[in-house]
């Protein structure tokens, strides 16, 4: 059984992961109306895996004899106005997960509930790949601007596999 914080610390992060998921397939709307279709199916993909994590938690919370709660969330809302900045932004909110992750990380370290620390173990490495992913991909766009290949990068990014996996 998981003490009152974790519980709260689990279930703020559970409706986090949610709302990451729909913040990505608001930001997949935005740049289907761009003409980029290859950039949505991409971030399409990334709003399924962010659904992923959060049945993650569910599922943890569960076998920890908890009841996860979906709350209300603020609708997240998207004002880049180009593919760079939605890049940009996506991975500045990437590392504030990442920093969200350590937060319930060090609690379970500091409490010693060592199943939770585990359980987060494929977050803290996820969340790595997750940063690393948009570092990248900011690169291939700044690129690809540079050179006039957006076209180009817009098909290889809606070639993105749907499968998608955590741990």
């Amino acid at each position: 059984m998981i003490d009152k914080k974790t519980y709260d610390l689990l279930n703020v992060q559970f409706n986090k992961e949610l709302y990451s998921s729909s913040l990505y397939r608001n930001m997949s709307a935005l740049v289907a109306s761009w003409g980029m279709p290859g950039f949505s199916h991409w971030l399409n993909c990334h709003s399924e895996e962010e659904l992923l994590h959060a049945k993650a938690f569910y599922d943890y919370m569960l076998s920890q004899d908890v009841i996860p709660i979906v709350t209300a969330m603020p609708y997240p809302e998207v004002k880049a106005k180009d593919y760079l900045t939605i890049t940009m932004e996506a991975k500045e909110f990437e590392i504030k997960t990442t920093q969200d992750i350590h937060e319930i990380v060090d609690y379970s370290h500091k409490s010693k509930d060592y199943a939770t620390m585990e359980f987060l173990q494929m977050f803290v490495r996820e969340q790595v790949e997750e940063v690393d992913l948009f570092n990248e991909l900011e690169d291939k766009f700044k690129l690809a601007k540079n050179g006039g290949g957006i076209y180009v990068l817009d098909n290889e990014l809606g070639k993105r596999d749907k499968e998608t996996k955590i741990g």
